[in-house]
């Protein structure tokens, strides 16, 4: 099932956009990342020096795709295609250097286990999207994986409330603006769920 586009200047297509900027994998990884900090700081080992690494390359490095997007002009030409493509692999490319970068610095168990998600999350995504020749959405993996994460890291309850009432929100946004069917949405939804699921009962 895919909703049709909305009109680009209706409020509900606004709202539904801003929702879906606001839960961006980047900008979840803000989230949880923040939250693990603020629910205990010792999480990241002395000082914050872990949180700002999980920061720069969980957010600040995904982001900057869409910075580039707009001074590359090969990348500019694809339009949405092209951003959705450069953007994954500055994600999967911050993966990569974070986990490395943990695994090697010996960081605080719950930083690398974090790290370690994300990248098993973007691996598992791409081995679906290229077997099951569909767009898994990146979107819904990015919001629920981070969520299962943070219950098992901080307190459960008020995770799952946030996860309750965000959850249907992520679905009509990403709907309501034609980006993803139903079907795309629970696959990405799936594999955020798995890869994560998986890293908590073999590394955590």
């Amino acid at each position: 099932m895919v909703v049709s586009k909305s009109d680009g200047s209706s409020a509900s297509y606004r709202l539904a956009r801003s929702i879906g900027i606001l839960t961006a994998p980047p900008l979840m990884a803000l989230v949880a990342t923040t939250w693990m900090y603020l629910y205990n700081a010792e999480l990241f080992g002395d000082g914050a020096g872990w949180y700002w690494m999980a920061l720069a390359f969980l957010t600040a490095l995904p982001v900057s795709a869409y910075i580039l997007k707009m001074i590359i002009p090969s990348v500019r030409a694809q339009g949405r295609r092209g951003e959705r493509r450069l953007a994954f692999i500055m994600s999967v490319a911050g993966y990569i250097i974070g986990t490395a970068i943990c695994l090697l610095r010996k960081a605080p168990r719950a930083v690398s286990g974090l790290f370690l998600s994300y990248l098993a999350s973007g691996v598992l995504l791409a081995l679906v999207n290229a077997v099951l020749k569909f767009r898994a959405s990146g979107h819904a993996c990015g919001f629920s994986g981070p969520l299962v994460y943070l219950a098992r890291i901080a307190e459960p309850l008020p995770v799952l409330v946030c996860s309750v009432i965000a959850l249907p929100l992520v679905y009509w946004a990403r709907l309501h603006q034609g980006r993803h069917s139903l079907r795309e949405l629970l696959w990405g939804t799936l594999v955020g769920l798995t890869a994560t699921g998986l890293v908590m009962l073999l590394y955590m």
